[in-house]
């Protein structure tokens, strides 16, 4: 019977080091790169004591690795073979949160943002009907815009649009959604140093001044669309790129932002501002819609509430469809996605499939019927038998 064989017990091997180089207490070679004169058999209480001590000395100083690294007189293998990672050494020297103490202040300042989101969701939906006029007769006339996009206005649109105000006077003027663009908070990268945010928001300003001037007994309402949403958050939660753009509107309130007061605007604003996904956030901007004439029509930005079927008017796609409805009552009516006030270009996506327009809508609120205008914005428009045609300084290259 052949011998079993006898395996010989597994001795530790002896670490090679190399010239230079010593064991540490820890029984592992001392890194090279670190000066053996700074290598110390400090306990972990004498490691935070020393650290403590730092820190002290440098009051306002942010302590990192690389820091402590230069300015300390011990090594990292003195403190690393007690705590692994230098955060951890920080947060048992009690210089930073222990991880409970980081998770309790993390809750803390997400409430106090809800709470703050929930305050500016308040303020924006005490506006939907502050600046209500009384519709005196049976047939009203109104006139409505969408998605102008502040500095992408097109100037031949625009014109277009005030002449037609001014010459029309409705009862009523929709700015339904997408005034401002605001790409500086959009998914699109942007280059920093061609931020204008308060350029930007002067522009909508001064968009909106010159439409009240030309109809100045008008209804004027705002629908809020996607964009605005955005920069409500934004301005809600004190972002750093807020922070970076609009140092300069410190304090600013949606009112403010918007010119609610001063140009009388009714904003309908239902949308929820603690909506976090994109999927969370279309479902609340669809909420901003409003009914007019106890159910002629209905505004809304996303035309997905045309699914309501009632006659109305909606936007965000910049392109003009229509939808054949028979409302409530029984009349044959439409349902109108509206062009753009958006120039037929843009870097983001193909913008020659857009259209530009507006609509010119005429309501009789005795019978709910609504007869719908829509004007198409080329080369060339015609308003109520008046023609407009582009001129060369309103081009776009």
């Amino acid at each position: 019977m052949p011998k079993k064989s006898q395996t010989k017990p597994k001795t530790k091997k002896k670490p090679e080091l190399k010239a230079g180089q010593r064991l540490g207490a820890h029984g592992r070679p001392v890194p090279l790169s670190e000066k053996e004169r700074l290598f110390h058999e400090y306990t972990k209480e004498e490691c935070i004591d020393y650290l403590r001590k730092l820190a002290k000395r440098h009051p306002d100083m942010f302590i990192s690795r690389n820091w402590f690294r230069t300015h300390s007189n011990i090594s990292e293998s003195t403190w690393n073979r007690h705590f692994g990672t230098f955060t951890e050494f920080k947060r048992s020297a009690g210089i930073d949160l222990s991880r409970h103490a980081h998770k309790v202040e993390k809750q803390i300042a997400k409430h106090a943002g809800h709470d703050l989101i929930a305050e500016m969701t308040v303020e924006k939906r005490n506006y939907q009907g502050k600046y209500l006029k009384p519709h005196n007769g049976r047939f009203q006339t109104f006139m409505a815009c969408s998605d102008v996009h502040d500095e992408h206005c097109d100037p031949f649109w625009k014109r277009v649009w005030l002449d037609a105000v001014k010459r029309v006077q409705p009862e009523l003027i929709i700015f339904n959604g997408d005034i401002f663009d605001l790409a500086e908070f959009s998914k699109y990268e942007q280059d920093p140093r061609e931020w204008d945010v308060t350029g930007k928001i002067n522009l909508v300003l001064d968009f909106i001044r010159q439409t009240r001037e030309a109809a100045p007994n008008a209804q004027l309402d705002f629908i809020e669309g996607n964009h605005e949403f955005r920069l409500f958050r934004h301005l809600a939660e004190a972002t750093p790129a807020l922070k970076t753009v609009l140092s300069d509107l410190h304090g600013f309130t949606i009112p403010k932002l918007l010119g609610l007061d001063e140009f009388e605007i009714n904003f309908v604003g239902n949308a929820d501002l603690k909506a976090w996904n994109e999927k969370d956030i279309r479902k609340e901007v669809n909420r901003n819609y409003k009914i007019y004439y106890d159910g002629a029509f209905l505004a809304c930005h996303y035309p997905d509430r045309r699914n309501l079927g009632m006659a109305g008017i909606g936007g965000h796609h910049h392109k003009h469809e229509v939808w054949p409805i028979r409302n409530a009552w029984g009349i044959a009516s439409e349902f109108h996605q509206m062009g753009a006030g958006h120039y037929r270009a843009a870097s983001y996506c193909d913008g020659e499939i857009w259209n530009m327009g507006f609509m010119i809508g005429h309501v009789d609120t005795l019978t709910k019927c609504t007869n719908f205008e829509y004007i198409p914005v080329s080369d060339h428009s015609v308003v109520g038998g008046e023609w407009y045609v582009r001129t060369d300084i309103e081009r776009i290259v």
